[in-house]
């Protein structure tokens, strides 16, 4: 056989396995596009508003500045309406509220000698979103006179979840960096994109998205502008306020027992509360009160009370994470020389 006839012999049996190969890559991205079709979907219809536009946010804030309520919202990252509250305004405001949902029915009636008042109390609310959302007020332009800071016990825990806060990843970098905690902008960025990603990319988030677009389609946030309170579920004031559904003592009882009968043991919220991470969270929130008194702020810390049935199931652990992160924010208080108001324990407030 001619050294041509090797080489074409050489070539046909070569073919095949381009061929092969090719189909097999093929098959490879196939396999890759319909194991991506979920996260896609998952990406569009978004319930949780980890990758979408925050164009609501800012029109519902809009509405808020113009003196209008806005009620039936199904889903929104309040996080950026408060950002937008904050930043519209001109002047300082008398009394700031700052916490988780557990200080957003509190409205101005509550301090009836201030002259303005704004609530920007966020549900979920984490000690990175306490930083994050006073930072558009830090400054001469609108610093508040008196900051009502309420504190949950979980703030002095460690969470690895940085996705609730990564639309106001910025303001929080910058109030860090005002109160000198070392934070790395890099890292905390590949941290935001890993865990995004991963959300996107679970199976809870796919049947939140499922749930979602059979209910609500791809529509987004729906919100409705009205000029009362119309408690569809909840409403929000153009203070920033939350007017949420009347519930009866009654209802409340039977709220209680189902979370303790089934959610308590599942709510980690409450674990981590010692330790090296709980001593430099109070560290942060120390450093936070001082930073405010420093310029001019006087701070009072509010603790929320609980339900009896609550309190009394959390005394039973040794040590209570209420009663204990009630003792340290006291101790706190004394030494930062601020005022403290209400207690976790009920039987406290009456």
């Amino acid at each position: 056989m001619s050294e041509r006839d090797t080489v074409h012999a050489l070539g046909r049996e070569a073919a095949p396995t381009r061929r092969s190969a090719g189909a097999l890559l093929w098959r490879c991205l196939l396999l890759i596009a319909i194991a991506a079709l979920p996260v896609l979907f998952s990406a569009v219809v978004d319930p949780a508003r980890i990758v979408a536009s925050r164009n609501a946010e800012r029109a519902i804030a809009a509405a808020l500045l113009a003196g209008h309520y806005v009620t039936g919202v199904t889903n929104y990252d309040d996080r950026v309406i408060h950002r937008e509250l904050a930043l519209a305004r001109r002047a300082p405001v008398e009394v700031l509220a700052l916490g988780s949902s557990r200080v957003q029915p509190l409205d101005r009636a509550a301090f009836p000698g201030a002259g303005s008042f704004a609530n920007a109390g966020l549900s979920g609310g984490s000690l990175d979103d306490l930083l994050a959302m006073y930072e558009p007020w830090d400054d001469a332009v609108r610093r508040p006179r008196r900051v009502v800071l309420e504190l949950d016990p979980w703030l002095l825990g460690t969470s690895d979840d940085v996705i609730a806060w990564r639309s106001v990843a910025t303001e929080r970098a910058r109030m860090l960096a005002r109160l000198g905690v070392p934070v790395s902008r890099t890292r905390e960025r590949i941290e935001l994109v890993v865990q995004t990603l991963k959300r996107l990319a679970s199976p809870e988030y796919f049947r939140l998205a499922a749930f979602s677009y059979r209910h609500h389609g791809v529509s987004g946030i729906l919100f409705v502008v009205t000029d009362r309170e119309e408690n569809a579920e909840k409403t929000m004031r153009p203070d920033g306020s939350l007017a949420w559904t009347p519930v009866s003592p009654d209802e409340a009882q039977s709220l209680a027992r189902r979370y303790l009968a089934t959610e308590i043991l599942a709510d980690h919220r409450y674990e981590g509360l010692q330790g090296p991470g709980s001593v430099r969270a109070e560290a942060v929130v120390e450093r936070f009160v001082r930073h405010a008194r420093s310029t001019g702020t006087e701070v009072t810390l509010l603790l929320v009370p609980y339900h009896p049935l609550t309190w009394a199931a959390f005394a039973r652990r040794s040590p209570s994470p209420l009663a204990e992160s009630e003792r340290r924010f006291r101790a706190l208080a004394v030494r930062t020389g601020v005022r403290v108001t209400g207690s976790y324990d009920p039987a406290r407030c009456g």
